[in-house]
């Protein structure tokens, strides 16, 4: 038991005198192993310097391909019903999306049921008056297809990345 304690307190005591050298500039590990004199980035550090590091992390975006066929029209709606029952329209607008369609087959006692579904992308927050996408439909290549379920992926801070609607 001593000896594996004195194993990991000894490798772990040349990591840290490693890290060190190196971020000192003691030792230039740039071009270890290689004859390559095209060096990308050789720079030495202080421990002022090491200090003062900070790591930032940018949420990427999504980037759709542009194509002239990617417009869909949505159609979604808001919580409650009109007072013929009849769904409230929150919003209605073609949008660019990256649309993404599959097929499956369901097998049922009485017969096998080719179920379609598909997702839908679009960029930032479609529906910024709508704290949740509860419903609607979608027209695609001619046929209206209904949502069933949408989603606003956040970013850490609290803004809409992008919206995904899943299409039945």
């Amino acid at each position: 038991m001593k000896e594996d304690f004195e194993g990991k307190y000894i490798a772990r005591w040349f990591l840290v005198t490693f890290l060190v050298v190196y971020l000192k500039g003691g030792v230039n590990f740039m071009n270890f192993g290689s004859n390559s004199t095209n060096v990308i980035f050789d720079d030495t550090f202080n421990m002022e310097n090491i200090q003062n590091i900070k790591i930032n992390q940018d949420v990427g975006d999504i980037i759709f391909k542009e194509t002239t066929n990617d417009y869909i029209q949505v159609v979604l709606y808001d919580e409650g019903t009109t007072e013929d029952g009849e769904p409230i329209i929150a919003l209605d607008t073609k949008l660019k999306c990256n649309y993404q369609d599959k097929a499956k087959r369901v097998l049922t006692a009485e017969k096998v049921i080719i179920q379609l579904t598909a997702k839908a992308y679009f960029v930032g927050d479609i529906a910024p008056d709508l704290a949740v996408i509860s419903g609607g439909q979608v027209t695609v290549f001619g046929e209206t297809r209904s949502i069933y379920q949408g989603t606003k992926a956040r970013n850490p801070d609290g803004t809409v990345n992008f919206t995904e609607l899943e299409i039945m």
